[in-house]
């Protein structure tokens, strides 16, 4: 008899076992914001969340029993028949696989569809296949976000016109053309001193200015000639057919006759002139950089000869060769003298405003020129390749600073120091096996680091940036993609890419707390860095309004001078030991 009562009890006990399991796995699947449903497996729901019926429109009475490819699936993107036997929710009924499906839609009880990603697993009742469950997650704010960034890798966010890349493009394209009519000109503008309307009165109203600039041009030039913004304050014209070469010096004039109209703009008349460097097809060119090249050099030369001028590329200009090789010189003995020196500016944690770390940043004193800016010389030491031994010099110094850090100050060891890797450094061959060998070197964990590569050159060779990435992760570094925003990644790639951490380019960090469109830009590269599980850093913080902003999205980690401007090693020092204790 106590035999037959013990059983009993523990046939109690296990029945409310199993019923509390089965009230939390209710719990978990009435909670969570990816659609759930199992079929049995001739395809028909037997169970659903209520997310299933927040995103499809259908309630539990018209899913449960349904068919669920011919309610849900039914209908391809492009609007033709999905047939029942291809989908991979039938196939995995058929041979009990497991399948993962990207980028393919779902249709919702009024007729409209979304995008989903979504996963079919197998349902076993012993060995016996008994039916499958479906997961998937509607990704229209994640296709939105990558349409954004794709807009804003052809386009200039600030004008509307094509950028350089689109430029680059279509001159390759039209360099490509054969026979009559495939001749070209381009025609490099650059505003003469338009730094004196930023310093004099703000970025703002030189953003606009140059807004309206680009809105001129392309209403002046006409259809037919393709405008786009360089960067900063440049634009580009590229003229298509036979009469392109006479005509450039015509459209160089009407440029001009833009740019001299005055602008009124919150009670300040401005007057600006351009100087444009034209190129004519001669029919030697062999790439598009070439032909920027030379339009660049005679854009420097119209600089030369007054404001508001124009000039004619000819292959007499040797003056800008002659200015590369002298740079080139200087940097070399630059490298053996000591000339460079490092700069430390702090990276915050948005949460508790305390320092994690540093970003190195290169300066050069030069003995006759003093600071030379970073823009003027490490174009140059990338072309030469001195760009390899100096990357290796700045990483070394930077962690033997960050190790010496750590050794000194209390509560340091959880910084981290921040190093830009160049597009000819990343694709060095041995770059993992270099960076392993300085960190060792200089004393640092691996931890310590954080080696910055721009979303340029990461894209630049995708295939191998993969393979690259995961290398140098291998070494115990984190990674993070710099200047985010600015070119277009492709999300397959970022979610193949071992990265901890992206940090928003400071352009959209600018007036992210009054100018809408940055706001948009900024809110959506967080969303994806969630998704993605990687942090966020917002890069040029200048204003409390821009921090505050920040914050609220969601962004962990800020860098610009409203924390600190760049410093030297000693001062750095003391900014932590203030901040550290």
């Amino acid at each position: 008899m106590a035999n037959v009562i013990s059983e009993a009890m523990e046939r109690f006990k296990a029945v409310k076992t199993l019923e509390k399991l089965n009230e939390r796995n209710s719990a978990v699947l009435n909670s969570v914001a990816q659609g759930i449903f199992g079929v049995d497996v001739r395809g028909l729901v037997t169970f659903a969340n209520p997310a299933v019926e927040a995103l499809t429109g259908f309630g539990q009475g018209e899913l449960v029993g349904s068919h669920s490819h011919w309610l849900l699936h039914h209908t391809r993107p492009d609007g033709s028949v999905y047939p029942e036997d291809e989908c991979p929710l039938t196939r995995t009924l058929a041979d009990g696989r497991r399948r993962h499906v990207e980028e393919d839609v779902y249709w919702r009880k009024d007729g409209s569809s979304f995008p989903v990603d979504f996963t079919c697993a197998p349902l076993f009742k012993g060995s016996k296949l008994d039916g499958a469950v479906v997961v998937f997650e509607d990704i229209t704010s994640r296709r939105q976000a990558e349409e954004r960034l794709k807009r804003l890798a052809f386009y200039d966010e600030l004008t509307g016109l094509p950028n350089r890349a689109h430029f680059r493009a279509r001159l390759d394209q039209a360099m490509a053309q054969e026979g009559p009519g495939s001749r070209f000109a381009v025609l490099f503008v650059d505003l003469d001193d338009f730094k004196v309307v930023n310093d004099g009165l703000g970025h703002n109203m030189g953003d606009r200015l140059l807004g309206s600039i680009g809105a001129r041009l392309k209403a002046a030039l006409g259809p037919g000639r393709f405008l786009a913004r360089m960067g900063g304050d440049e634009f580009a014209v590229l003229m298509e057919g036979e009469a392109a070469s006479g005509a450039a010096l015509d459209a160089a004039m009407a440029v001009h006759a833009v740019l001299a109209a005055p602008e009124t703009m919150e009670g300040y008349e401005i007057v600006i002139s351009g100087s444009v460097g034209i190129v004519r097809d001669d029919g030697r060119y062999a790439d598009a950089e070439e032909v920027l090249r030379d339009a660049d050099t005679a854009m420097f030369k119209a600089k030369s000869l007054g404001k508001g001028e124009n000039a004619v590329f000819d292959r007499a200009m040797h003056a800008e060769v002659r200015s590369r090789l002298i740079m080139e010189n200087d940097l070399r003995r630059a490298l053996e003298r000591g000339e460079f020196f490092l700069m430390y500016q702090p990276i915050v944690n948005l949460r508790d405003g305390k320092p994690s770390g540093f970003e190195a940043l290169l300066r050069w004193r030069h003995p006759e020129k003093g600071l030379v800016s970073p823009l003027d010389f490490i174009p140059s030491a990338e072309a030469t390749g001195l760009i390899l031994p100096l990357g290796e010099w700045v990483l070394m110094e930077a962690c033997t600073q960050m190790a010496s850090w750590m050794d000194t100050l209390p509560g340091a060891r959880g910084l981290a120091m921040s190093v830009n890797l160049s597009g000819r450094q990343f694709m060095q061959r041995d770059l993992p096996g270099a960076v392993a060998r300085v960190i060792e070197a200089s004393g640092l964990h691996p931890s310590g680091v954080k080696l910055e590569i721009t979303e340029s050159v990461v894209m630049e060779h995708a295939g191998r940036t993969v393979e690259m990435l995961r290398e140098l992760k291998s070494t115990g570094v984190s990674l993070m993609i710099d200047d985010f925003g600015t070119g277009y990644s492709s999300l397959a790639y970022l979610r193949r890419f071992p990265v901890d951490a992206l940090k928003v380019d400071r352009a959209f960090v600018r007036n992210v707390d009054k100018d809408r469109g940055n706001l948009q830009i900024v809110r959506a590269v967080i969303e994806l860095a969630r998704s993605m599980e990687m942090a966020v850093v917002g890069e040029g913080i200048e204003t409390e309004g821009e921090l505050l902003a920040l914050g609220n999205l969601g962004c962990g980690y800020g860098q610009g001078y409203h924390f600190a401007k760049p410093m030297g090693a000693g001062e750095a020092r003391e900014y932590l030991r203030a901040r550290l204790g």
